[in-house]
């Protein structure tokens, strides 16, 4: 079956390694509020704030391993 955006449902992203799921925790902890702030300047109803916050901690999500700068 394909998903919503056209991939098929075996390329989906692998589970998250403990080490990454503790850093993904780290970086929604110090920065959770500064992405959903940002998110409500760039959303055009308020409403869609939570939404595009969301979506960008899924991208996160699935890039985390790439990171390569301190967490601060």
């Amino acid at each position: 079956m394909d998903r919503i955006d056209g991939r098929p449902a075996s390329s989906q992203a692998a589970p998250l390694s403990p080490a990454s799921t503790e850093r993904l925790d780290r970086l929604f902890q110090l920065y959770s509020s500064r992405v959903l702030a940002y998110a409500a300047t760039r959303a055009k109803r308020p409403a869609d704030a939570d939404d595009i916050a969301g979506l960008a901690w899924v991208k996160a999500c699935v890039t985390v391993h790439r990171l390569q700068g301190p967490d601060s």
